[in-house]
């Protein structure tokens, strides 16, 4: 929404495929799933979807995919995501947790920048640690780290 604000235009991919969490907020599945899109069984243009009031568009995922690393490992991933930037200005792929999956070090290979979200009085320090070991082992750097729900005072 911030960068809405800002004039940009922004693709938010749902990378959690076998949690889907940016799909739960939306109403409706998605018309092309992320899935569809990384097989090239439909475009990225058919895959689209704006979430209305927010002011950006998303690329939803479904959990048809038994194997969503090898997805976005594809060559087809790398051509989605330089199409994506063609077409975007910033474009955001939230994945599902490092330690449980790796589909984040494998994005993060393509991306400019990677933010560790982590969740506030929840997430110990030591799965902070081994997250950021995880990310160093591959050769990944953290670009910053977001904390969410936070408690205000």
């Amino acid at each position: 929404q911030s960068l809405h604000g800002l004039g940009r235009s922004v693709l938010l991919i749902d990378g959690d495929i076998r949690a889907g969490g940016l799909s739960r907020h939306c109403s409706g599945p998605p018309v092309k799933a992320l899935g569809l899109v990384l097989r090239e069984e439909a475009t990225l243009e058919e895959g689209i979807q704006n979430i209305g009031g927010y002011g950006l568009d998303a690329l939803l995922c479904d959990d048809s995919d038994p194997a969503p690393s090898d997805l976005f490992a594809s060559d087809c991933f790398k051509r989605l995501i330089e199409k994506a930037r063609q077409a975007y200005d910033t474009v955001i792929i939230d994945t599902p947790p490092i330690l449980l999956a790796p589909t984040g070090g494998i994005v993060a290979e393509q991306a400019n920048a990677t933010l560790l979200t982590v969740q506030s009085d929840r997430t110990g320090r030591g799965t902070v640690e081994e997250a950021l070991r995880v990310f160093r082992n591959s050769g990944q750097s953290i670009t910053g780290t977001v904390f969410n729900q936070a408690r205000a005072g």
